[in-house]
C-alpha cells in the first residue's frame, strides 16, 4: 500500500516494529490524542509518542480527517463535549472553548479501509517467514500425435532457507495442477519431481505449473505455445 513503506524479508519483530509505529503515526486512539500547538496532551498522562496532530489535519465541522493514498480523505477524530466516545445530547456542536477529541465508533469503517489490508499484508510477511521456499520449473516439449509433454519440479531453495535448511532439503510429494488457459489438469509429484504428463495443447495456449500445498502456493513461470 502507497502509505505503508512495503519492505520484504524483515525478520518479525522489526516488521511488528514498523507495523505498530505506521499506526501510531497515522491513527489515534481515544487517550492518545494530542496537539502541541493548541496544548492538547494525552489524557492517558503519558509522555506523547509521533501520532497525527490535530493542528495539521484537516478540520470539517469538528471533524479531524487525514488523506490517504489508497482511500482518500479519512476521519480521524471528533470535537465533543465529553471525554467519551459515545455522547448523549451532542448535537454536533464544534468550537467549543474547552473541547474534548474523540475517536467515534461511526468512523470505524472507513479507518479499516487502511488498516485491514495493513494487517493482511503483514500477517501474510508473517506467514511467508515460517514456510519454506520453494521455487517451481516447468517445461513442454513436443510429443507423438501433435501433443506436448510436460515436466515440472518444485524445488526447495535452500539457499535462501537458512532455517529450513537446517533439516536438509525438502523433497515435496503430492498433486499439483497444470493450468492451460483458464482449465486445470490435475498431476502428480514425487521427491519432486512432477510425472511425465501428455498435453493436448494449441498455439496461443498459456500454459503453467502450479502447486498448492496447504497455505503455500508457488506457480511456474507462464510457457505460451508456439
Amino acid at each position: 500500500m502507497p502509505e505503508f513503506d512495503v519492505e520484504e524479508g524483515l525478520e518479525l519483530p522489526e516488521l511488528m516494529k514498523k507495523l505498530a509505529a505506521f499506526t501510531n503515526a497515522h491513527f489515534f486512539s481515544n487517550d492518545t490524542i494530542f496537539d502541541y500547538e493548541t496544548w492538547k496532551f494525552p489524557r492517558n498522562g503519558k509522555r506523547p509518542y509521533p501520532s497525527p496532530q490535530l493542528s495539521r489535519l484537516q478540520h470539517n465541522a469538528g471533524i479531524y480527517s487525514a488523506y490517504f493514498e489508497t482511500v482518500g480523505w479519512v476521519p480521524l477524530a471528533k470535537e465533543t463535549g465529553s471525554p467519551f466516545s459515545k455522547v448523549l445530547n451532542d448535537n454536533d456542536r464544534y468550537g467549543r472553548k474547552n473541547p474534548y477529541y474523540n475517536v467515534m465508533p461511526d468512523m470505524a469503517e472507513s479507518q479499516a479501509k487502511v488498516l485491514i489490508p495493513l494487517a493482511i499484508y503483514n500477517c501474510t510477511e508473517c506467514i511467508k517467514a515460517f514456510l519454506p521456499v520453494f521455487k517451481v520449473d516447468f517445461s513442454l516439449r513436443r510429443g507423438g500425435n501433435n501433443n506436448y509433454i510436460a515436466n515440472g519440479e518444485m524445488l526447495h531453495d535452500i539457499s535462501a532457507d537458512e532455517d529450513w535448511g537446517k533439516i536438509g532439503v525438502i523433497r515435496f510429494n503430492g498433486f499439483g495442477y497444470v493450468q492451460i488457459n483458464d482449465a486445470w489438469q490435475k498431476v502428480e509429484i514425487r521427491n519432486g519431481q512432477m510425472i511425465e504428463t501428455s498435453l493436448a495443447l494449441k498455439s496461443g495456449d498459456k500454459v503453467a505449473l502450479v502447486v498448492r500445498a496447504g497455505g503455500l502456493i508457488v506457480a511456474s513461470r507462464i510457457i505460451i505455445v508456439p
